[in-house]
């Protein structure tokens, strides 16, 4: 496994992975998209299908992809750093 954790941006509702454009300008990371309008279960299943299986994680949401980070740390919990 990779030791450097890999900073993974979650958009909230109505938007999508732009939203962090600036913030991976200063910060270099994964910006995931998915449809916001699934319901919890299958919006955390499309995230977690675009995270890397061989690194450490650490989740940064905003507003709704706060709450998605929530439940993927709970159902990655040996991947999360932070």
């Amino acid at each position: 496994m990779n030791t450097k954790p890999l900073i993974v941006y979650i958009h909230g509702a109505f938007c999508d992975a732009s939203a962090f454009d600036f913030i991976k300008s200063q910060k270099p990371g994964l910006a995931i998209n998915y449809d916001w309008r699934l319901d919890y279960p299958s919006a955390v299943d499309a995230i977690i299908s675009q995270l890397p299986t061989d690194r450490k994680l650490f989740l940064v949401g905003s507003s709704l992809g706060g709450l998605y980070a929530l439940l993927i740390a709970k159902k990655l919990k040996e991947q999360i750093v932070g």
